[in-house]
């Protein structure tokens, strides 16, 4: 039903590096997984168009961006980001 209620809503999806929480959730909850990964990719945005992956986000503009060399689970980008607004080096 979440799922059902995430589709009828059309709202974003959001992950953190969340490639296999997504096939999971396909396989369990919409169907046999497609053969190859362009056949998944049009099947998912066929029900979720609005897909994000923060830490695909992350590691795409840690350094124009971000200006982040750290590292990108969502702890260290935390406090980084965290640092950025209070003005910490």
């Amino acid at each position: 039903r979440v799922l059902a209620a995430l589709r009828g809503a059309r709202v974003p999806i959001v992950f953190h590096n969340g490639l296999l929480d997504l096939l999971h959730l396909y396989d369990k909850f919409l169907g046999d997984l497609p053969r190859s990964f362009q056949e998944l990719a049009q099947a998912w945005v066929a029900n979720f168009p609005l897909l994000f992956d923060t830490r695909l986000l992350a590691q795409e503009g840690r350094y124009q961006v971000l200006k982040h060399a750290g590292g990108l689970s969502l702890e260290e980008l935390h406090r980084h980001l965290m640092s950025l607004a209070s003005g910490e080096p």
